[in-house]
């Protein structure tokens, strides 16, 4: 028995030393870029309440659900994208990936400005305000916000396929804190704006403008590797062909997105702005602990790509 029970023990000490050299980290920049998140929406939703007031923040949320639809308009491509430069970068097919890392900055990158010019065109014909029932947000503050948020979702596209290439390359947790510092950047970025009452439509161009600047110090961070390139091509080919897969994903975040930005439409439009906030800042709450959980699991995805690609399953899927 006695034995035993130091078997147990000395596995349990070998299992939490492997642990803490191999995935320190990756829990670690996990868990740091939930901490921002929460930080955030813990202290922005008093501060939007208290500078904007509660019904002009309800009219905040529901101009901002529109937007969050748009971040589907990768198509799923950043996800498999990600996976396929991974298993492309351990088989060493270094022109391939190149290809595709490029094809697929340009194709979300053209998806981008043209969302932003057919935003352009429809704001001609519609008045924003008063189509959703606004008595605080005009029609310019609420066209310059929505435009604001245009630049923002561009921006993130190529951002979020520049990140991923940490992923790609089993670097899980400089994708992380590097998503941690921009969450972080926003925050800070978004409270001054409030505090300091300049126009709201700064809050997404600033973001953008942090985007942008991310992709620059991950670019610096990325060229160490040998073979990275980042730049743009008009063969799109590599990346459409990872369109059917990236669909089905696509379908499955749409329907997500329009069970959590609809209900946030619907309240607003049949209860009023007021009761938004309301709805809002509990359902952030509870997602917000929710998502502490995926710190166990998520680090581990592009190992098991690594492995799967080495065809060794049986260490694959002990990942899971």
């Amino acid at each position: 028995m006695k034995i035993w029970l130091l078997n147990i023990e000395m596995n349990l000490k070998k299992m939490i030393k492997s642990l803490t050299k191999k995935h320190f980290h990756n829990y670690f920049s996990s868990f740091l870029q939930r901490f921002c998140m929460l930080l955030s929406q813990l202290f922005l939703i008093p501060a939007f309440i208290l500078n904007l007031g509660l019904e002009q923040y309800g009219e905040w949320l529901i101009l901002t659900t529109i937007p969050n639809y748009l971040l589907l308009s990768d198509l799923g491509l950043t996800l498999t994208v990600t996976n396929e430069l991974c298993r492309l970068i351990n088989l060493k097919e270094f022109s391939s990936q190149e290809k595709l890392f490029k094809a697929a900055l340009s194709f979300l990158s053209a998806i981008g400005l043209f969302l932003i010019f057919t935003f352009l065109v429809l704001s001609n014909f519609i008045d924003f305000a008063a189509l959703l029932n606004f008595k605080f947000l005009s029609n310019k503050e609420s066209f310059l916000i929505l435009l604001g948020f245009m630049i923002n979702i561009f921006s993130f596209l190529i951002f979020l396929i520049t990140i991923g290439y940490f992923k790609a390359l089993n670097l899980f947790h400089k994708h992380e804190y590097f998503l941690a510092l921009t969450l972080f950047l926003d925050f800070l970025a978004t409270l001054i704006i409030l505090n300091f009452n300049v126009a709201l439509y700064f809050i997404p161009i600033t973001m953008a403008v942090i985007r942008f600047t991310m992709i620059f110090i991950m670019n610096i961070q990325l060229k160490k590797v040998g073979f990275y390139k980042f730049g743009y091509t008009l063969k799109w080919g590599s990346a459409i062909k990872m369109l059917p897969v990236s669909l089905k994903l696509s379908f499955f975040q749409l329907g997500t997105a329009f069970f959590i930005q609809g209900s946030t439409f619907l309240v607003g439009m049949v209860l009023g702005s007021a009761s938004v906030v309301v709805f809002n800042t509990i359902r952030t709450l509870v997602n917000s602990l929710r998502s502490f959980i995926s710190i166990l699991y998520i680090p581990t995805m592009q190992e098991f790509t690594i492995l799967i690609t080495k065809k060794l399953k049986t260490q694959a899927f002990t990942k899971l």
